[in-house]
């Protein structure tokens, strides 16, 4: 055995401004799935990406795991929980996910299963035989010699000492010390192996590849196969007691057994996809979890598996907004979203085909197109009730639409066609531009007279071309660019006035992505580098300086000096994004692959100004408080009170910080949720009103400001308490174990044992945590009352 050296990173924690809306859940490939009762529990999946679940798995929202590596195991004991995954990624919790530490290993091996058989002793399973193990929680990780080196992929352990290990091949390893020494056992069904639960140290079973169960009652001694009764691969095994338990696998596979396994028997899961892993609860009530890699989530309570999942999955290709409330959304297969309360809900609209839909244009509220593959053109004249079929006259896909009134319009697509109508679409006419293999991608006009067209080939002729016309689109002149421009490809254009134009895209091969900026009618041209490898697809500014410009992999860059700089972009997901559209200078939206949906309102206009004090940051004599951050959570005050939104600010030497929302309303109630780096976790006692945008409250003058008169005096402010180190919830001998040893490390630095905010964890901080821990502090919540 050796001694992993692993960093470990604060907190992370971001506030980035999108929001997700579709689908929900959220994003694609989740990969594990686990409750630790009927309400809360936690999936993660591809691209870092972990949700949170307080109400049964009725809503959802995502948590900032801080990594964008695949991750592929989550397992929690009680508000502490850890995840792992791709390239040796190690996360852990004691909030509840609030917060993720990351930990890296020198290692970049895929970690695939993680198990705790109690709060302080965990194992992890991974590629080439990998077991790690820790006793202190995951702070450190020793690796084990696990006498294989096929793949691992499942771990479990009935207690700290015996354990089992399952992977390629259809290994099979087991420990009855600890993870010392392991041995390898036989496997009769021979095929690879993907999860193993046991029940007791004697009594368990494995599934794995082509529907193969095993079961052994010696402790692993010997295995019998059990007959499934699929062929599909099973990815996951849960057993409630020694009979009644459940296996999912590929293909929408949910088998279940009453007997321990002597028969399976199958049941209708509402998909055909592919089914990753399975939680269930049997405390209060039977209910059961399973995640699907496309996102969806299943839910049993009893008798049937239901489909937890809202929205569409389909990629989309365009968003318009008719005004600040009413918009439209185009996608694949016909997909045709809209909303009309500025993107609280979207409903889908019977669009009557199934190519797919690459641009939509309304000019007002009832009045709209939308263009797509093979010349199709859809036309509404009462907001989407009904779309009639246009006869554009082309094969052609069309790419792009645009409409300057009720009646003008064109549309531009492959081969360099332009079409374009004067009578509302019910003719159309078609332009020749003499552009080759060149295909258009975008139109867009500042008047009926004055257009612009970007474009680009494909294969083996990747030159750029832009377009421009002053006559309505009758005729096109092709625009002379600089000679480095030579091989940019042009995927969106927008101009805010006859002008201000500005046209994104990507360089040939992938080289990195492309913006050019004309102030003069596109007369001149400048290139701007925006530093990343990547393709822009959409770009839209709201005036001559405010722009944002979206592209592969999720990213969305903005600008407030007309793009002479762009700041370094927001990720909210790693989803391809195909157009963005703002209805104000703070409102907009952007859309892309696998149904993504983003919303952003960067005005910030809820704003809360707290008053607190922390123990130990706090000095009574001097009335004054040592500066440090403070998160606040804003929940819902109907139970069981899901986070509404949340940010972070310094709380200053009077104890004062403002706080800055956009996700909320006014005339509506929220608890406040406190939380510091060692502070207990404080409520407020009644849920707080934002009124005319704002709101203000003081914890600091009254015990009953929070709940449960949860704080301390000191001179004459009340404040909350100090010690909880490991953010679990309460103060007690944990917590003053790891100040005592810290202070005998000499600890020093911004560090959760630091009480006092003098940089130094010290005799002073055992003093705080210990009259705290004798006092049996713990935190006082709606949700949690001891």
């Amino acid at each position: 055995m050796f001694l992993l050296i692993i960093l470990m990173h604060s907190p992370l924690f971001s506030q980035n401004g999108w929001l997700w809306v579709n689908p929900i859940p959220q994003e694609k490939s989740f990969k594990s799935v686990y409750f630790t009762d009927n309400f809360l529990g936690w999936v993660v999946g591809r691209s870092g990406k972990i949700l949170y679940t307080s109400s049964r798995g009725f809503n959802w929202t995502s948590q900032i795991s801080g990594t964008s590596y695949e991750l592929n195991s989550v397992h929690f004991k009680s508000y502490t929980g850890w995840v792992v995954g791709n390239n040796g990624i190690i996360l852990k919790t004691t909030n509840r996910g609030d917060n993720w530490a990351s930990y890296v290993f020198l290692t970049n091996r895929n970690l695939n299963s993680v198990y705790f058989s109690d709060n302080n002793t965990g194992f992890i399973a991974g590629d080439s035989g990998t077991i790690l193990k820790t006793i202190n929680g995951g702070t450190n990780w020793i690796s084990q010699l696990s006498g294989t080196g096929d793949d691992l992929t499942s771990v479990h352990f009935a207690d700290n000492y015996n354990g089992w290990a399952v992977g390629a091949s259809g290994t099979i390893i087991k420990t009855t010390n600890g993870g010392d020494n392991w041995s390898v056992y036989e496997n009769p069904a021979n095929n690879g192996l993907l999860s193993v639960q046991f029940r007791s140290n004697n009594t368990g079973w494995a599934a794995g590849v082509s529907g193969t169960i095993i079961k052994t009652t010696n402790g692993g001694t010997n295995w019998m196969s059990q007959l499934s009764g699929t062929s599909n691969d099973l990815n996951s095994i849960f057993f409630i007691d020694d009979n009644s338990g459940y296996a999912v696998g590929n293909g929408g596979t949910i088998i279940m057994t009453i007997n321990g396994g002597t028969d399976w028997v199958a049941q209708e899961s509402q998909t055909n996809d592919d089914i990753f892993s399975i939680s269930i609860v049997t405390a209060g009530w039977f209910t059961a979890w399973a995640v699907v890699g496309t996102g969806s989530i299943l839910r049993n309570t009893g008798s049937s598996w239901e489909m937890h999942y809202s929205g569409t999955g389909n990629s989309l290709s365009s968003v318009h907004f008719a005004d600040n409330n009413t918009g439209y959304i185009a996608g694949e297969t016909g997909t045709i979203l809209k909303t009309t309360n500025g993107g609280a809900s979207w409903a889908n609209q019977e669009s009557g085909i199934n190519n797919m839909l690459k641009s939509v244009h309304f000019v007002n509220n009832n009045t709209g197109w939308t263009v797509g593959n093979s010349g199709t053109i859809l036309k509404t004249t009462n907001g989407g009730t009904n779309w009639i079929s246009q006869q554009s006259g082309i094969g052609n896909d069309l790419t792009s639409v645009y409409f300057t009134n009720t009646t003008t319009g064109w549309a531009v697509g492959k081969n360099g066609i332009i079409i374009k109508t004067m009578n509302g679409g019910s003719n159309w006419t078609a332009k020749t531009v003499g552009t080759g293999n060149q295909h258009l991608y975008s139109v867009h006009f500042t008047d009926s007279n004055n257009g612009w067209a970007a474009g680009a080939g494909d294969f083996d002729f990747y030159l750029g071309i832009l377009l421009k016309t002053s006559d309505g689109g009758e005729s096109w002149t092709t625009i002379s660019l600089p000679s480095s421009f030579y091989w940019y490809l042009y995927y969106s254009v927008f101009f805010i006035d006859s002008c201000n134009g500005w046209v994104v895209g990507g360089k040939e091969y992938g080289l990195g992505s492309v913006f050019i900026k004309t102030t003069n009618s596109g007369a001149n041209w400048t290139s701007q580098e925006m530093g990343i490898d990547l393709y822009l697809t959409s770009v839209y500014f709201t005036n001559a300086n405010s722009g944002w410009a979206v592209g592969d992999y999720g990213r969305i860059h903005k600008t407030t000096n007309g793009g002479s700089y762009w700041g370094y972009p927001d990720i909210p997901t790693y989803n391809g994004l195909n157009s963005v559209y703002f209805t104000d200078n703070n409102i907009g939206w952007a859309v892309g692959n696998n149904g993504t949906v983003l919303r952003t309102n960067i005005s910030n206009s809820f704003t809360m100004n707290l008053t607190a004090s922390i123990e130990g940051f706090y000095d009574p004599n001097s009335n004054s408080m040592i500066s440090d951050t403070i998160t606040v959570y804003l929940r819902s005050s109907d139970n069981p009170f899901p986070k509404i939104d949340s940010a972070k600010a310094y709380l200053n030497s009077s104890g004062q910080a403002s706080f800055n929302f956009n996700n909320i309303s006014n005339n509506a109630g929220y608890y406040i949720e406190l939380k510091h780096r060692n502070g207990i976790e404080t409520w407020s006692r009644t849920p707080q009103i934002f009124s005319s945008d704002h709101l203000s409250y003081d914890f600091t003058d009254n015990s009953a400001k929070a709940y449960g008169d949860n704080m301390k005096i000191a001179g004459n402010k009340w404040v909350i308490y100090a010690g909880d180190v490991n953010q679990d919830g309460s103060i007690d001998l944990t917590d003053e174990i790891d100040i005592y040893n810290a202070a005998a490390s000499f600890v020093s630095g911004y560090v959760n044992t630091d009480l006092n905010g003098d940089d130094y964890s010290d005799l002073k901080d055992i003093q705080l945590v210990h009259n705290n821990s004798v006092s049996f502090i713990k935190k006082i919540t709606p949700l949690y009352q001891p």
